[in-house]
């Protein structure tokens, strides 16, 4: 029963619960204009999604058979964590487009994918979509780039 998966997936089940329920209180009292769409609409349908990923992955996880814990090699989580950190620190002054591509390039690099051009390619893209789908269908700002905007 204990294995990676189920731990991983309970984590973060509990932690998109969390994250739910303060978006939930947070909206109750947020101002919002008749024909508005509902505050913190977004990030509830993200957490939704968040919450049925975490517990698909904690089902394949009560699948499988049980492994220890101990034996794993924690060296790429610790760097994707100090990734996060460096990322959100300079997305506001480098912007989205700069920062987003360079971050899941590095990403997959960390994770052992070794194909790089494919890899740089499917990073802008993916980047240039999620930028266009937050943006524009979404309507939220995202940091620009200084430079240009």
């Amino acid at each position: 029963l204990l294995n990676s998966n189920t731990v991983f997936g309970a984590l973060s089940s509990l932690v998109g619960g969390i994250f739910l329920f303060l978006s939930f209180r947070q909206a109750e009292v947020a101002f919002v204009l008749p024909g508005d769409i509902p505050p913190f609409l977004v990030p509830k349908v993200f957490l939704v999604l968040w919450i049925a990923l975490s517990l698909a992955i904690l089902v394949s996880g009560l699948r499988m058979p049980s492994s220890p814990l101990g034996e794993q090699n924690h060296a790429r989580i610790v760097m994707i964590a100090v990734l996060l950190v460096v990322v959100t620190w300079l997305m506001r002054s480098l912007g989205f487009m700069i920062v987003a591509p360079i971050a899941a390039f590095a990403t997959c690099a960390i994770l052992g994918y070794r194909r790089h051009l494919l890899n740089a390619a499917v990073s802008v893209l993916a980047s240039g979509a999620l930028y266009l789908l937050l943006t524009r269908v979404a309507e939220l700002s995202l940091p620009k780039i200084p430079i240009f905007w």
